[in-house]
């Protein structure tokens, strides 16, 4: 699953919930990502307090992903979860 982050995660984003055996994947904008173009970025420890309640956070791993060319960019940094309900 690739979401871009909102300004404020809700019950409803976290509500999607995959069986408590299945791990769901999250991939969106870091916060280590330079310019203020596409999404907004994500501090890593809004996703552990997103996903607090009812979820455990398996991995939050830097990662990077491509990306139509913008401003001379095709990779952007990126964190990519594992995130499995409780």
């Amino acid at each position: 699953m690739t979401e871009q982050a909102h300004p404020e995660w809700d019950a409803s984003y976290t509500a999607d919930t995959p069986a408590p055996w299945d791990i769901g994947y999250l991939m969106c904008f870091s916060d280590r990502q330079p310019g203020t173009w596409g999404p907004r970025r994500v501090r890593a420890d809004e996703l552990r307090a997103a996903f607090s309640d009812g979820w455990a956070i398996e991995s939050i791993t830097a990662d990077t992903f491509e990306i139509h060319p913008m401003d001379g960019t095709t990779q952007v940094q990126a964190w990519l979860a594992a995130i499995r309900r409780n």
